[in-house]
């Protein structure tokens, strides 16, 4: 079950725990706000102890998350549907800020932030909001895009293009992949539609404008003593 309505819990748990004074300092003037520590240490338990402070926002650290299934937290917490949760991160590096936000963090800040940006960000959180850089926010959207694009081409096609800007025939392509000539003729249908093409030349001219470093190369023997 989805929580849904203005969370008055603040939750704690993990590392965060050793700022417990300070967020409360923090919230000191918020009637509608109780501050809660959470009694286990381990994320997953944490988010059990959640279901009973429901809505509520939950505060850990990075390192408490560290050694979690993050596939299986982002389903317990259910993508911060059920959970909105907070990270503390000592740097905000983008690579582990991303993983956060994959596992279904809805955000994260460093834990010395000045007060009133811990506020809002925890604000924020509840309202369904992400709190973080709006530079990885931008990255976030252009790669879920470029990887939704209908016209990306599949590692396999992007094989073939590069074999048959290469100049070779299908029946090398088909050979060099060990698949079939009638799969290579599948396959280049398929990247002719998605570039909106309709010749080997414009292919070639394609993955040359591009600068298509090829996936795949064709031997000096031939096919035969191809090593895949």
């Amino acid at each position: 079950m989805v929580a849904s309505g203005h969370p008055r819990f603040l939750v704690i748990g993990g590392g965060a725990a050793v700022h417990w004074k300070r967020i409360r300092r923090c919230f000191a003037g918020s009637s509608d706000r109780e501050i809660v520590r959470a009694n286990s240490s381990q994320a997953e338990s944490i988010l059990e102890e959640c279901r009973s402070f429901l809505p509520c926002v939950l505060i850990v650290d990075h390192d408490c998350l560290s050694k979690v299934d993050p596939v299986l937290f982002a389903r317990k917490a259910e993508y911060g549907r059920l959970v909105p949760v907070l990270v503390f991160v000592r740097d905000e590096s983008s690579a582990r800020c991303m993983s956060l936000l994959e596992m279904g963090c809805m955000g994260f800040l460093r834990p010395e932030s000045p007060p009133g940006q811990l506020r809002r960000a925890v604000e924020a959180v509840a309202a369904g909001e992400l709190w973080a850089p709006r530079l990885l926010l931008s990255q976030l959207c252009r790669d879920y895009f470029s990887s939704h694009d209908p016209c990306r081409l599949t590692d396999r096609e992007e094989e073939i293009l590069a074999l048959l800007a290469q100049g070779h025939k299908n029946r090398e392509i088909a050979a060099s992949l060990f698949i079939s000539r009638e799969t290579v003729r599948w396959h280049i249908r398929a990247i002719y539609a998605k570039l909106g093409i309709h010749d080997r030349q414009s292919a070639a001219s394609y993955a040359t404008d591009r600068s298509l470093r090829p996936l795949t190369s064709m031997p000096p023997n031939g096919p035969q003593s191809l090593a895949i």
